[in-house]
């Protein structure tokens, strides 16, 4: 069993669970010396490495392999799981994996932060109509 920082799509407990067909538990983390970014054209964002940066996202612990072979797949080649350390609400640091976008498709990512919120406001639909079309 594996745990994993999401910091996009993947926060979403729902959106996380129909990707890998499991229940997780899951809490809130935080992530130093990394930014989420905009890709463009696209509503879901990047994790790229940037010193002094912070990122708000969700740890979910006890990913089964077969879980993290969906979210491999789903993730594509855009972004390879990668080991990070993050930061639980109690202070203590913790080892999991993420997916960072891999160096030939930093090209597609924009300097502005995204934002989770705008995300939930505006982007889900986009990003669920991506994806139901990307599967026909």
């Amino acid at each position: 069993m594996t745990h994993l920082f999401a910091y996009g799509s993947l926060m979403c407990n729902d959106i996380m669970q129909g990707v890998c067909c499991q229940t997780l538990e899951h809490e809130a983390a935080l992530l130093h010396d990394y930014s989420r970014r905009t890709v463009r054209a696209r509503p879901f964002p990047a994790l790229i490495e940037a010193r002094g940066d912070q990122v708000e996202g969700v740890l979910y612990r006890g990913v089964s392999q077969e879980a993290l072979l969906r979210l491999d797949r789903f993730e594509g080649q855009m972004y390879a799981r990668q080991l990070v350390l993050v930061q639980l609400s109690s202070g203590d640091p913790l080892a999991c994996e993420a997916f960072v976008i891999e160096p030939e498709y930093l090209g597609l990512v924009d300097d502005s932060p995204w934002d989770f919120e705008y995300f939930q406001r505006e982007g889900r639909r986009r990003f669920e109509a991506y994806f139901v079309s990307d599967e026909s």
